[in-house]
């Protein structure tokens, strides 16, 4: 299990994740949606420190992956734990992927800093495991500008799950491909997820692919969880307002008959959070008191949770 306990993260003085907390259990697929700006892929990057600490500041009342406190942890430490147990799959392939190396010398230099036995038949294995195995060989002599956008993203898919890690993070893993590669992407990953039982955090704006793919959902606001709970629950019974405005975009394009439906407004800037409910310029459900603090994550039922002054009043 991932345990994220009260995750904040500032970016100098500006504080852009303001308390989240969320936990990836073996085998899960947990989704982390909202607009952009609200925080989904800093929550999921910060806990292993992925921001220089010159530019970044993160703390938290507990990050544990298993029997580990990240929190208390070292450099050195962590250096253990990224990748080999934590698995990430960035949102651009041509970023993740080294523009001075082949895609051999990258698997070497995972093996050699890891200091894992350099097995060329395991590399194939993996190649083949996300599409690749009959043309393993050329790939592997390729650099990373000859590689398609989905070739691209399956090595880089590849590259991850070599080192066999527990959880993998996907940030937005097909943002960046061809429209016509995405079902073939979420489909690789989602049998290598169930394959090796591992842990996804899957990071989207993509509610229709979440709703999919996800056993459960959190959506975040303003630096802020504002509802989590299964699919069934965000999706049939909503609470938040933001979430409910949300589920009316959805079903405005499910449906195809009606005019598209848009949220009012715009999301906020880091630099405006202040100490209040961070939707409330935008909520059609909107009183006095939302201005006078931000709302309490407060439980509906065991799974679900909302972050409203209406808690479950909502309909």
């Amino acid at each position: 299990m991932l345990k994220i306990d009260q995750l904040h993260v500032k970016f100098g003085s500006t504080e852009v994740v303001r308390g989240v907390s969320y936990t990836v259990r073996p085998g899960e697929i947990v989704s982390l949606l909202g607009e952009s700006g609200s925080g989904k892929t800093v929550s999921a990057l910060a806990p292993l420190k992925l921001y220089s600490k010159h530019l970044a500041t993160v703390n938290a009342d507990q990050i544990v992956l298993g029997d580990i406190d990240l929190v208390k942890v070292d450099e050195k430490w962590l250096n253990t734990i990224r990748g080999k147990r934590i698995g990430m799959v960035f949102q651009n392939p041509g970023e993740a992927l080294s523009p001075h190396m082949s895609i051999k010398s990258q698997f070497k230099e995972l093996s050699q800093v890891h200091d894992m036995k350099w097995d060329l038949d395991v590399v194939l294995k993996v190649l083949d495991e996300v599409g690749l195995g009959d043309d393993a060989a050329r790939v592997l002599e390729m650099m990373p500008y000859q590689l398609s956008g989905g070739q691209a993203q399956r090595v880089t898919i590849a590259l991850t799950l070599f080192l066999s890690p527990e959880i993998i993070i996907a940030d937005e893993p097909t943002s960046s491909i061809d429209a016509s590669l995405t079902e073939v992407i979420v489909t690789l990953l989602l049998e290598t997820q169930k394959k090796r039982n591992l842990g996804l955090l899957f990071i989207t704006h993509d509610f229709e692919l979440a709703s999919r793919i996800s056993d459960r959902m959190i959506i975040l606001y303003g630096g802020l969880v504002m509802e989590e709970g299964t699919c069934d629950q965000i999706f049939e019974s909503p609470k938040h307002p933001y979430t409910i405005e949300l589920m009316r975009c959805v079903n405005a394009l499910r449906t195809k008959t009606e005019r598209l439906y848009t949220l009012n407004g715009y999301a906020l800037d880091p630099t405006e959070f202040t100490e209040a409910c961070p939707f409330a310029a935008r909520c059609p459900q909107v009183e006095p008191r939302c201005h006078e603090g931000i709302p309490e994550l407060r439980e509906i039922t065991a799974t679900h949770h909302v972050r409203c002054v209406h808690a479950g009043g909502l309909t």
